[in-house]
């Protein structure tokens, strides 16, 4: 019987994910736009796929090509978020709702953010910094939050936002910075970063 290399735990029947001969996993990101959608290998070259690649260290094509990790961010509660991943993945309150994780890779949007869809939700908050390599992220215009509609409502030229399919586990956790808010529950200031 032939020994197989043992997999990488979102290699099977992930299209997301691309295994190298060495094994190591190399990311897809899927960006929606209004024409379907497209896969980017790489969203910090921001080249269009439907063009001719140039070869080189630059290119998604190469096997021996890295892309450079763009970070996301997210924000939220954090004693629900330690809870949850001292025992397993983190899921924010409307996920089931949602069916995904609303992040983004501009943390400054955060406080506008925060101040929509939390500001009459009590706690101590947190920005979390995500490396998004292993997780499954869609670029998608931007969404409802529970109940409350998307915060960029019929602004056509919103960005698209990194939204997480699945469940946050803590080792994707690259930094967590405590979010200042005020007396009235506003968010005023992502401590350390904005």
């Amino acid at each position: 019987m032939a020994h197989q290399a043992p997999r990488h735990h979102n290699q099977p029947n992930d299209p997301l994910t691309k295994g190298t001969s060495e094994g190591s996993p190399k990311r897809n990101i899927i960006r929606k736009t209004n024409g379907g959608e497209r896969t980017m290998k790489d969203r910090a070259l921001d080249i269009n796929i439907d063009s001719d690649f140039q070869t080189g260290v630059d290119d998604p094509n190469d096997p021996n090509y890295e892309p450079e990790m763009i970070p996301i961010y997210h924000m939220c509660d954090e004693a629900d978020f330690d809870a949850q991943t001292k025992v397993g993945l983190y899921y924010p309150p409307t996920y089931e709702q949602d069916n995904f994780i609303h992040a983004t890779e501009q943390p400054n949007d955060l406080l506008n953010v925060g101040n929509h869809f939390y500001k009459e939700v009590k706690g101590t908050w947190i920005c979390i910094k995500i490396d998004p390599t292993e997780l499954k992220v869609i670029y998608e215009a931007p969404a409802p939050v529970g109940d409350k509609e998307a915060h960029t409502k019929g602004n056509n030229n919103a960005p698209l936002f990194p939204h997480v399919y699945g469940g946050l586990p803590a080792s994707c956790i690259l930094e967590r910075y405590v979010i200042v808010r005020g007396s009235d529950g506003s968010f005023d200031e992502i401590t350390g970063l904005i």
